[in-house]
């Protein structure tokens, strides 16, 4: 995609690849969109995904109604660097409230569970894991939680990066910079052990 084509075309070049993957011709497109509302023939269609007739924010979400998908997913292309920047920074920022309210979750009941162990000991017995084995001390409970995740697989449609990718571990970097204003801070809380507690 040519980054100098303006949004319109941007937006029609979209358009002509959801519908080509479709198996739609122009025709059958504009038979679909007039009986949504939309009176256009293969013409105009086609000036759609040229760029060169304007579409009206209905006529879009026509389109996207008839070519069943988001219409975020049509206009993406056609948004300019600093409205794709804004975009991507306010979908980091509901990924990190996210975090905020299930980060320290996880940390204070991993932190129960240890505390857990130390004052019961005898239930280590009652974890094993057949790569890792069983802990053998209560101290060693939190390295054995971290192999086990270590071990979980990622789905392959998620990021994933190797050991020598730098950028990626900038990446981690600050989410552990993250984790860490959770831990630390404060008074750490005095939890009564629950034996329903997860642990890891």
């Amino acid at each position: 995609m040519q980054q100098n084509m303006s949004p319109e075309a941007k937006f029609g070049e979209t358009v002509s690849a959801v519908r080509t993957s479709l198996s739609l011709s122009q025709r059958e497109f504009a038979a679909k969109l007039t009986d949504r509302g939309m009176p256009v023939d293969a013409s105009a269609v086609s000036r759609i995904e040229k760029g060169t007739r304007s579409v009206r924010l209905v006529e879009a979400m026509t389109i996207a109604e008839v070519l069943d998908v988001d219409i975020e997913r049509l206009i993406a292309n056609s948004e300019t660097p600093a409205q794709q920047f804004r975009k991507l920074r306010r979908w980091a920022d509901f990924a990190f409230h996210d975090l905020e309210e299930s980060l320290p979750r996880a940390i204070f009941v991993l932190y129960d569970a240890y505390a857990h162990l130390h004052k019961h000991p005898e239930l280590l017995e009652t974890l094993h894991d057949d790569a890792l084995g069983t802990p053998k001390s209560a101290d060693d409970y939190l390295s054995w939680v971290a192999g086990r995740l270590e071990r979980w697989e990622v789905p392959d449609d998620n990021f994933t990066y190797t050991p020598d990718d730098v950028d990626a571990e900038k990446v981690v970097d600050v989410i552990a910079r993250f984790t860490r204003k959770f831990i630390g801070t404060g008074e750490n809380p005095n939890f009564e052990s629950d034996d329903s507690a997860p642990n890891g």
